[in-house]
């Protein structure tokens, strides 16, 4: 028969979740849960602390890894931190990295890998753009040494 905090199983007598020790007192050390704390929080727990009744990581999880438990890479279409962030539209077959999320099986006609968030069109305006610029400052100092020249 068990005594005072233990509770009686079919293997013997046995404290309540989230508490250890002969009688019962002491909290599940930190990484710990469960009866007698037997079980360990995820190695994907932040700081390796979860809740010492339910295993629940307390801090987030480590990138790409899913709330609550931090036990499950996160599900198609997401990656990060806590798999809060959502893969490109341009991903195609909505597949990228859980981690990174560069897509992984390249990208819709006319984006850029790796996260294939830009467009070509953009790309060539922005580098138009850019030698455009620069033209214009060759330009400027071209008529600036020739100033120079004709004095």
């Amino acid at each position: 028969m068990c005594r005072g905090m233990l509770m009686c199983t079919s293997y013997g007598c046995t404290c309540p979740v989230g508490l250890t020790g002969l009688s019962c007192d002491e909290d599940c050390t930190m990484g710990t849960y469960g009866a007698n704390c037997s079980q360990t929080c995820s190695e994907h727990c932040l700081n390796n602390l979860c809740d010492q009744y339910t295993g629940v990581c307390l801090d987030g999880c480590s990138v790409g890894y899913l709330l609550p438990y931090c036990r499950e890479n996160c599900t198609m279409g997401t990656y990060g931190a806590n798999c809060s962030q959502t893969c490109s539209e341009h991903c195609l077959n909505n597949l990228c990295d859980q981690y990174t999320g560069v897509c992984l099986d390249g990208c819709s006609v006319g984006y850029i890998l790796p996260y294939c968030r830009e467009s070509i069109e953009t790309q060539l305006v922005y580098s138009a753009a850019t030698w455009i610029n620069i033209f214009n400052w060759s330009f400027i100092g071209i008529q600036i040494i020739m100033v120079q020249f004709a004095v």
